[in-house]
């Protein structure tokens, strides 16, 4: 016959499991999606927009933006960055400039201006990918929309702490970990 403290510990490791396997789902498929603006995120993946800030047509870009948009994923090893469809700006006079790094004193990849209808992919070997965007005071175009991705290198282990007993008849468990955790840190394959 299994002692009582065996029986709460399995219990409590049954729970563990159900709680990251939760998290896995919720976090590991999500993708959010941002507009482009003055703004640095975390995010192992995303949907990035140009700001759809012009007020006679809310598909479009405005006049005079300057916008910096920066991801930084830590323990990335590569970030991959595909456009969704065409890229439309102002030939010459508006633009999008893609930096490896974490401000625009990085490394130029390419620069973006006018129609391009073919696909675009870029791989950033770095673990910061930023956005630099421009326009000018006269003519706005569709802009684009892009997914990105991180690839993670190593992600390092988490420590667990005690968990309390549940309480009886209850829905949820409380689990806290050392460190945070990136989107791509939990995978169902390891349980």
């Amino acid at each position: 016959m299994k002692s009582e403290k065996t029986y709460r510990m399995k219990a409590s490791n049954h729970y563990l499991i159900l709680f990251l396997c939760i998290c896995f789902v919720q976090f590991g498929f999500a993708q959010t999606t941002y507009k482009m603006a003055n703004a640095k995120v975390y995010a192992c993946k995303g949907k990035l927009t140009d700001s759809e800030g012009n007020k006679q047509s809310a598909k479009k870009y405005a006049n005079n933006e300057d916008l910096i948009f920066t991801i930084c994923v830590k323990g990335a090893s590569t970030i991959n960055i595909k456009f969704n469809g065409p890229f439309c700006c102002e030939s010459i006079s508006d633009y999008l400039r893609v930096y490896k790094g974490k401000d625009t004193s990085g490394t130029l990849i390419r620069t973006y201006t006018g129609t391009i209808n073919n696909p675009i992919a870029i791989t950033a070997s770095d673990s910061c990918v930023t956005f630099y965007f421009h326009s000018d005071i006269n003519i706005v175009c569709d802009g684009w929309d892009l997914n990105w991705e991180a690839k993670i290198t190593s992600v390092p282990q988490p420590k667990f702490s005690a968990i309390a007993d549940p309480t009886c008849n209850s829905n949820k468990i409380r689990v806290v970990l050392d460190q945070k955790f990136h989107c791509d840190s939990v995978k169902a394959a390891n349980f």
